[in-house]
């Protein structure tokens, strides 16, 4: 079965439960109880039950950051630069990357490896 995607957030509160109870069950109990005095099980009980269960049935992978997600763009980008076969491809890609740059740039956002 496909894993399902959670925040960091979400993904740290699950290994701390899964750390301190045994097994799936006892996860459920303390939710079914309405125990979110703990700080990990107020976050677990603000997700879709049906997701929390995959998670921690199936697994899970973890969202990335909008950071994250614009360096893997870049990143990307920059292999398909490399790659490219045809002077269209070069021109598209070194466009592309330059725009992602100028962008952050405007915005005044710094991430590093991209416009750092």
């Amino acid at each position: 079965m496909e894993k399902v995607k959670v925040s960091r957030e979400v993904a740290e509160a699950i290994e701390r439960v899964k750390a301190e109870c045994e097994s799936v069950e006892v996860v459920i109990k303390h939710l079914s109880l309405n125990d979110d005095s703990q700080s990990d099980y107020k976050i677990l009980s603000d997700i879709p039950f049906k997701v929390l269960i995959s998670a921690l049935v199936n697994g899970y992978e973890t969202e990335m950051t909008p950071e994250q997600s614009v360096v893997k763009l870049f990143k990307e980008s920059l292999e398909k630069y490399r790659d490219a076969q045809s002077r269209i491809d070069l021109d598209y890609f070194d466009g592309f990357t330059d725009g992602i740059r100028e962008v952050l740039d405007l915005l005044n956002i710094k991430i590093e490896g991209v416009n750092d």
